[in-house]
């Protein structure tokens, strides 16, 4: 499974853990980030605190219909830096870009107005907003991980 082409040393690894739901579909889901070790011990990028205040579920990724991975097997999940960067970009850049070019062309829209700047701010969030739908969609999702079953 996965992109074979790929070099292992070009890949960013999560452990993940097969799971089942009532349809029958099998996912790999991730640990959530508080069990990151460096994060345990204060060391860390701080992005548990964050997956804490905002992840209201643990994050999933569908498994092949063919997979022969079972419900509770666990795995890795290998996805190439530059599939990486893209996803980085279509979650974080996308929509702070949009913001400003949502919040430029507001505030140009209204010259004189009274309520320019709030309409600015409203303009840039939903502009911000609506270039999230990308990563939402799954736009960002890499097209072709690697999966492979661990041993223990």
């Amino acid at each position: 499974m996965g992109d074979q082409s790929a070099a292992a040393g070009d890949l960013v690894w999560q452990l993940a853990e097969v799971v089942e739901d009532d349809q029958g579909s099998r996912w790999a889901r991730f640990s959530s980030l508080t069990a990151c070790e460096r994060c345990l011990a204060g060391e860390g990028c701080g992005a548990g605190v964050f997956s804490r205040l905002f992840s209201r579920h643990q994050a999933r990724l569908p498994l092949p219909p063919d997979s022969r991975l079972r419900p509770g097997q666990r795995v890795r999940v290998g996805i190439s830096t530059s599939e990486l960067l893209l996803m980085a970009f279509l979650l974080y850049g996308l929509p702070l870009i949009g913001f400003f070019i949502g919040a430029a062309v507001f505030h140009v829209m209204f010259p004189d107005h009274a309520w320019r700047d709030l309409a600015a701010l409203l303009g840039g969030l939903l502009a911000g907003a609506l270039s999230f739908l990308p990563a939402r969609q799954g736009w960002g999702v890499a097209r072709n991980p690697r999966i492979e079953a661990l041993s223990c």
